[in-house]
């Protein structure tokens, strides 16, 4: 019949890189050199993104993370062998009602057979923060390492566009506590809004 048999599709594992034009119709307040105006703040613009997503119900909120998958960069295990924990992947899929989910998986050093893995999250740049304990994974130690799981969900959470949520990881064994920071960074994920 002539027609294509497949149809193949490449996914880069990076940070995407947005083109201007893709902005063109966000409103946020603008810097003025005029004294007699009052100052606007960054929650105005998330205001008017929290109207376009009350006035068109087909908008869902989603969450873009601001890092690499770490798993896949070359010097994982390097990175395992020297922090003795590392995240190693994080998935984002979307809830019932619209709202994202964090999954992911960490890796760290055998180091002792007790061992506890935390994850830590934010909403509001460290002034407060939560702590979840992750999931060992059954039979996933290869006798260097073991791997937990971990699910945030972010239904309760007040996401707006362009609230930022920031992680990090916290593995306690043997007396010991080891962190992944992502090298003081934090793993940091951005709301946006996407149409269903």
């Amino acid at each position: 019949m002539g027609l294509d048999i497949a149809d193949v599709r490449t996914y880069l594992d990076e940070i995407p890189k947005v083109p201007q034009s893709a902005y063109e119709d966000l409103v946020c307040p603008s810097d003025s050199d005029d004294d007699n105006e009052e100052e606007t703040n960054c929650n105005d613009c998330d205001k008017n993104q929290q109207d376009q997503l009350a006035t068109n119900p087909r908008r869902n909120l989603t969450l873009l993370a601001l890092f690499n998958q770490p798993g896949y960069e070359p010097n994982f295990f390097q990175n395992l062998n020297s922090n003795k924990i590392c995240l190693e992947k994080v998935i984002i899929t979307q809830y019932y009602d619209g709202k994202p989910i964090i999954s992911g998986t960490i890796r760290v050093r055998n180091e002792h057979f007790n061992k506890a893995v935390y994850v830590r999250y934010t909403t509001d740049q460290w002034c407060t923060y939560k702590e979840v304990l992750a999931k060992y994974i059954d039979n996933s130690c290869d006798g260097y390492s073991d791997k937990f799981s971990f699910v945030l969900y972010t239904q309760s959470w007040g996401l707006v566009p362009l609230k930022t949520i920031a992680l990090c990881f916290r593995y306690v064994t043997n007396g010991h506590e080891y962190w992944d920071g992502n090298r003081g960074k934090n793993y940091t994920f951005q709301c946006h809004l996407s149409a269903v």
